[in-house]
């Protein structure tokens, strides 16, 4: 193995009035270049689009929970513990958090498959399917915290409608 960094400090110690450089070393450290920015538009995409799905979800169940506002006043009534009723809106949220990583891993599939073969028809080259299962965790733990996060916001406007149905029926 002949070390490139090498040879060209010994051929600019003994040239020195030529320029030499690694053309392969600049392009590698261009592309880096490229790539980072590349990686920090993607976590910035992906950032967003956690905020947004956050959002949607505590939107869904926030309507969900004002559709069924009279209902849940009534099972307040009838005696059925408030905590029967959170646990039912806190698994309507789960099974929405649970049906969309299931089908963003789906899609996630579904794109690594097609783009290899977009890759081996353009480029006529058979590559392995190269799969990263990290995504999966990452996706996971993501899902993870949206229904954490859509839980607490539940659990405050359980508290809320806990406090203004109390007001009413005082009323």
């Amino acid at each position: 193995n002949y070390d490139i960094d090498k040879a060209i400090n010994e051929l600019k110690r003994d040239y020195p009035d030529y320029d030499i450089s690694n053309p392969l070393s600049e392009i590698n450290n261009s592309v880096d270049e490229v790539c980072s920015y590349l990686q920090i538009a993607l976590i910035a995409v992906s950032l967003v689009s956690s905020i947004i799905s956050i959002i949607l979800q505590i939107v869904s169940t926030y309507l969900s929970v004002l559709e069924n506002a009279s209902e849940l006043e009534l099972c307040r009534f009838l005696g059925i513990p408030s905590r029967e009723s959170f646990h039912l809106i806190n698994n309507q949220n789960l099974l929405l958090v649970l049906s969309s990583f299931l089908l963003s891993s789906f899609e996630l599939v579904f794109v690594i498959f097609l783009t290899q073969k977009i890759i081996d028809g353009v480029f006529e080259v058979t590559l392995p399917l190269s799969f990263n299962y990290l995504s999966f965790l990452v996706m996971f733990l993501t899902s993870c915290f949206i229904f954490v996060v859509t839980s607490l916001f539940v659990y405050v406007v359980f508290k809320k409608s806990k406090t203004d149905s109390n007001q009413r029926i005082k009323k």
